[in-house]
């Protein structure tokens, strides 16, 4: 496995490239205003157990960001936190911006339905920009 390499992007440290490269979408996104990064930290009452989205923004709700397809274990412990989310749904996004490569998949948690990048917003532009960013890393 890779380790991320942390990345600085519109003056917010991200974790890695990756996450950087989602900020980039979003900020180029034509129906999303606003979003942050890691807005929120939820606890689980029963365990203690703690879990942090990597963003919250206005057109999808919280979104979690993963290089690859999480197994069915991960997508079920993080269902657990859903009602803490509430009103808003918890999107896991994976897959990367690279080029010759699919464009991300997004996962529902609550409902198990998966689609792709085009399906939810229907901006190739904003995946452009995040594609072709040039990091000073």
């Amino acid at each position: 496995m890779i380790a991320p390499k942390p990345t600085s992007y519109n003056g917010i440290q991200f974790r890695s490239v990756l996450e950087a490269r989602w900020a980039i979408c979003l900020d180029h996104f034509e129906g999303c205003e606003l979003w942050t990064h890691e807005p929120d930290t939820f606890v689980d009452p029963g365990t203690g157990w703690k879990y942090t989205p990597d963003f919250f923004c206005d057109c999808w709700g919280y979104l979690e960001i993963k290089p690859k397809k999480p197994n069915a274990n991960y997508i079920l412990n993080r269902k657990k936190f859903l009602p803490l989310f509430h009103p808003f749904p918890l999107w896991i996004a994976y897959g990367s911006f690279y080029y010759k490569k699919p464009l991300p998949r997004f996962i529902h948690v609550k409902s198990g339905n998966e689609l792709t990048f085009t399906k939810i917003c229907n901006d190739r532009r904003a995946a452009n920009m995040a594609r072709s960013w040039r990091f000073d890393l």
